[in-house]
């Protein structure tokens, strides 16, 4: 029998746990991307190296691979996947663009805004 959360023939499978995903959240994103939360002191400390890949792909069966999707600071989704590779080390694929919501173009909003005002205006 396995103890509090963990589960699994061999109890470690915690679905409750926060995960690996976000753990290696911070050296995917100072590695990668030069961003985010860890410093570059600590980031040359990570466990692990990322390898940039045009897309990443898990296949769904494979128990020893996991998805990850984040939100950085720009608001942008960037994806990576780990799972130990062959010498049981920790493998990180990181997808290398990122997925950024399209810019607003804030000008015709002002002047739309601005036009109303002043056709309000000439109307009272």
């Amino acid at each position: 029998k396995c103890e509090d959360n963990f589960a699994g023939p061999t109890c470690e499978d915690c679905p409750t746990c926060p995960g690996k995903c976000e753990g290696n959240r911070g050296c995917v994103q100072c590695q990668a991307f030069q961003s985010g939360e860890v410093s570059d002191v600590d980031c040359l400390q990570c466990p692990f190296n990322v390898t940039m890949v045009d897309s990443v792909d898990v296949v769904v069966d494979d128990p020893e691979t996991q998805l990850c999707r984040f939100r950085d600071d720009d608001d942008c989704l960037f994806t990576f996947s780990y799972g130990k590779g062959a010498d049981n080390s920790l493998l990180v694929n990181v997808q290398r663009t990122k997925e950024c919501p399209p810019e607003v173009n804030i000008l015709p909003i002002i002047l739309g805004i601005v036009a109303g005002i002043v056709l309000i205006g000439l109307g009272l």
